[in-house]
C-alpha cells in the first residue's frame, strides 16, 4: 500500500491541528487483494480509532505514438475518465484520424 500523498490531521483541544506521522502500522482494513471500492479503513492513533471510507482509483497511462514511433503525448487518466487528443499532427500526403484506435 502506497501512503504517498496521504496527510492525516489530528485536531486536539490545546493545539488546533497538528499533522499526524502515519505509517502502514497504524492502518487497518485496507485489502489490496482486489480492487474493490468503498473500502473502509481504520488509522489507529494515540488510541483513538476514526475510520474512513475510500475509493480505489486506478490510474491508467495513454500513450499516444505517430506513424514513425515517436510518442506525441503520454497522459495518466483514472479509470471511466477520457485522455485528451493530442494537436492532430500533419504529414504531408497523409490524412490523420485520431479517432481510429487499436
Amino acid at each position: 500500500m502506497s501512503l504517498a500523498g496521504l496527510v492525516v490531521v489530528g485536531n486536539y483541544n490545546d493545539n488546533p491541528t497538528i499533522i499526524l506521522d502515519i505509517n502502514e502500522t497504524h492502518i487497518s482494513g485496507f485489502d489490496s487483494s482486489g480492487v474493490e471500492n468503498k473500502q473502509v479503513i481504520t488509522i489507529t492513533y494515540e488510541g483513538k480509532l476514526p475510520t474512513f471510507t475510500i475509493d480505489i482509483v486506478i490510474p491508467y497511462t495513454v500513450t499516444f505514438i505517430d506513424w514513425n514511433g515517436d510518442t506525441l503525448k503520454t497522459e495518466i487518466v483514472e479509470e471511466g475518465s477520457s485522455a485528451t487528443e493530442p494537436i492532430n499532427p500533419s504529414r504531408i500526403g497523409y490524412i490523420i484520424n485520431l479517432n481510429q484506435i487499436e
